[in-house]
């Protein structure tokens, strides 16, 4: 069996480009739906935008290949139903809005509207259909590659000697050196960061998926407004989840 470093050697490639991919790639979206003198690129954008999402199916799916773990059956089959519950929602949401508004007459979407203004509204229909299937395939994916490399990140996070909870987490977040902001603001060109910040983000969309379910459930007038409390939650919940899986594990092996 290969030994962590030689795990993170492999892996840390596809970490780095997801990484990249997505941070560019949020950061250019945003950019040409927020501002007019960039609406130009809202049309190839919006085709590339199912190509971009296989390449990142790939770079996971090349990230989970190289991790040594098992996947807990029973966990992962929570997170399936979790992930899928919320995306059915979802689509049957985006469904009755199709057949209630096949010509998207109230569409808002830059994307979409670029879409629409090209002729092309076929592939909204079909893009609004594939985006309700493609997400929750990715988050779950990511899940995966990370249930596949969790005992990798927790031995790289002990090789760095902690020797208080708090100086693990921090490793675990990425900063070999312990200390903590360099965990918080952890975009340094290094092999350990990437692989740590990867792990991050492949366990935080699972949790962050809550927030789909309420927006599905709030399409079913079954939930009150309250968009603003369900993001804050799907932003925050997360991370105290990832904290506090990283202290039962620090508690767990000092207590052996």
């Amino acid at each position: 069996m290969p030994s962590p470093a030689q795990v993170l050697a492999r892996s840390q490639p596809y970490a780095k480009t997801f990484i990249w991919a997505v941070l560019v790639a949020a950061i250019v979206y945003m950019c040409a739906g927020w501002f007019e003198w960039l609406a130009w690129l809202r049309l190839p954008l919006a085709l590339a935008s199912p190509v971009i999402y296989a390449w990142l199916l790939l770079l996971v799916i090349g990230f989970g290949r190289e991790g040594t773990g098992s996947i807990p059956q029973g966990l992962f089959g929570a997170a399936v139903a979790f992930v899928g519950g919320g995306a059915a929602l979802d689509f049957a949401a985006i469904l009755t809005g199709m057949l209630s508004d096949p010509t998207l007459e109230h569409e808002t979407n830059s994307f979409a509207l670029a879409l629409i203004d090209a002729g092309l509204l076929p592939l909204v229909h079909l893009g609004e259909l594939l985006f309700a299937v493609l997400p929750p395939l990715l988050i779950l994916l990511l899940l995966a590659a990370f249930l596949k490399h969790r005992e990798t990140l927790l031995a790289l996070a002990r090789e760095a000697q902690p020797k208080t909870a708090g100086q693990f987490i921090v490793a675990a977040m990425g900063s070999k050196d312990l200390i903590w902001w360099q965990a918080i603001v952890n975009l340094k060109p290094d092999a350990y960061a990437n692989y740590c910040n990867f792990m991050l983000l492949a366990f935080y969309m699972s949790p962050a998926s809550i927030y789909r379910w309420y927006t599905g459930l709030r399409w079913l007038d079954v939930m009150p407004n309250a968009a603003e409390a369900a993001a804050v939650i799907a932003l925050i919940l997360p991370l105290v989840v990832y904290f506090m899986w990283l202290w039962f594990e620090w508690k767990r092996e000092t207590h052996h």
